[in-house]
């Protein structure tokens, strides 16, 4: 660990310049923008309440469309969180041809067999 330490600090080169910029949000596009990438990431980590308010708030313009697979995805984990792979994996058999293109020996796409169904 020491040595990747090491390596990092050596070729990490630290540009602090921009930092005190205090002209950079006084315009309300950079501000708008700054709040868009705030919301983008509250909806990446799944606390789209708070991305709701803020876009509020903010009086941003995000699209449900841009907002849609945040949801998704979310409400995918969430179903994992209590073992149910269901979603996931019907996410990704509507998704196959995308997967596919992306990667084409993806493996994330499996049968699904409904246990529940088959009488013993």
């Amino acid at each position: 660990m020491s040595r990747i330490g090491k390596a990092i600090d050596k070729n990490f080169i630290s540009d602090y310049a921009s930092v005190n910029n205090e002209s950079l949000f006084e315009s309300q596009t950079n501000n708008n923008l700054l709040n868009q990438v705030i919301v983008e990431h509250f909806l990446r980590q799944g606390m789209l309440e708070i991305a709701e308010q803020l876009t509020k708030e903010a009086k941003l313009d995000i699209s449900e469309e841009k907002k849609r697979p945040f949801h998704e995805l979310n409400s995918i984990l969430d179903s994992l969180k209590s073992n149910n792979l269901k979603p996931a994996l019907e996410w990704a058999i509507a998704n196959r041809e995308r997967l596919r293109q992306q990667n084409s020996s993806s493996n994330l796409e499996f049968n699904y067999i409904d246990f529940s169904s088959l009488s013993c």
